[in-house]
């Protein structure tokens, strides 16, 4: 699953067991929680405050806003910006 563009109301993507990919507006200011039961969950350099772990992130893009929230079963997670 690909996701791309600035959230302006809450997202929520989940899966089973495909790959989720987000590429956020550079402008985008959001609230991550993001978890893989089984896979990775990366997020883009500097992008992010907060510390992430190998299978969950969850901190502030951008000083923080509207809830993206992203699971997946077995696939990996990615979040970065253009």
């Amino acid at each position: 699953i690909m996701i791309s563009g600035t959230p302006r109301a809450p997202w929520s993507v989940s899966t089973g067991s495909a790959s989720i990919q987000i590429v956020l507006g550079r402008d985008a200011s959001a609230t991550l929680d993001a978890t893989s039961a089984t896979g990775s969950v990366q997020i883009a350099k500097d992008l992010m405050e907060g510390l992430p772990q190998p299978r969950r992130a969850v901190g502030s893009i951008n000083g923080g806003g509207v809830p993206l929230r992203v699971f997946s079963k077995s696939g990996a997670i990615t979040v970065g910006s253009r």
